[in-house]
């Protein structure tokens, strides 16, 4: 999804049917997964034809890219795949933590 799909799709979808996710990646690498109507998509750019997932480097590029779309708030999701590396039990679940933050 696109920038300027994302605002419009808050534009005219009901208030909070509408959800972010900022996926925190090793390497403080940064992407937003917009959540609505049961459905997900990265925030995506269009760069020499192809479609490729807008990256970040620091929350607050995220933080504010969101509030210019007419978000105020968002979940930040981290998964830590240590977990899976360090614990041998089988059927073993990575922990993720996701928190809500306003800007």
């Amino acid at each position: 999804m696109e920038f300027s799909e994302l605002k419009k799709l808050i534009r005219n979808a009901a208030k909070g049917s509408v959800e972010a996710e900022i996926l925190v990646n090793e390497g403080g690498i940064y992407l937003i997964q917009v959540l609505s109507f049961g459905r997900s998509y990265l925030l995506t750019q269009t760069k020499g034809g192809s479609n490729r997932p807008l990256v970040f480097r620091a929350l607050t590029e995220c933080y504010d890219k969101l509030k210019g779309a007419g978000l105020q708030q968002a979940f930040v999701v981290q998964s830590f795949a240590h977990c899976e590396i360090i614990t041998q039990q089988e059927n073993f679940l990575s922990q993720t933590d996701r928190r809500l933050v306003s800007f």
